[in-house]
């Protein structure tokens, strides 16, 4: 899923806050069944952490599909992209587990955009040899 415009953020963004709430409560729940609150809760994260990312790239102008056209716009994307990363690690963490997960979230794609920027610089460096 790639957000097209601020009505899917806004409503990404309510989804994300359903999420959360629904991770807290079942987390504050007493357990009946530890594996099966695990599973639901492990499954809420991934969930979240991909709300998440959603959210990031659209506001970075990211995309999922790789950018080789422009260097630059993927750099500016990297430099948002560890922006966010430092603001959050050194946020407190209110669930720790939580706060890892957002944390290597954020690292993958960012590890994504630098692979993205080697590709596009290999590719701008092919073809200005061929000239």
């Amino acid at each position: 899923m790639n957000l097209k415009n601020e009505k899917e953020l806004e409503v990404t963004r309510d989804k994300l806050r359903f999420m959360e709430e629904r991770y807290n409560a079942i987390q504050a729940k007493p357990v009946t069944n530890e594996y099966a609150r695990e599973l639901t809760l492990r499954s809420l994260r991934r969930t979240i952490n991909q709300l998440k990312e959603e959210i990031i790239r659209f506001e970075s102008g990211a995309k999922k599909s790789r950018n080789y056209a422009d260097p630059e716009v993927t750099r500016k994307k990297l430099q948002l992209l560890e922006e966010r990363y430092e603001a959050c690690r050194q946020r407190p963490a209110e669930n720790e587990y939580a706060h890892k997960l957002t944390l290597q979230s954020l690292k993958q794609f960012i590890n994504q955009l630098k692979e993205d920027l080697v590709w596009a610089e290999s590719r701008v460096a092919a073809g200005a040899r061929r000239r």
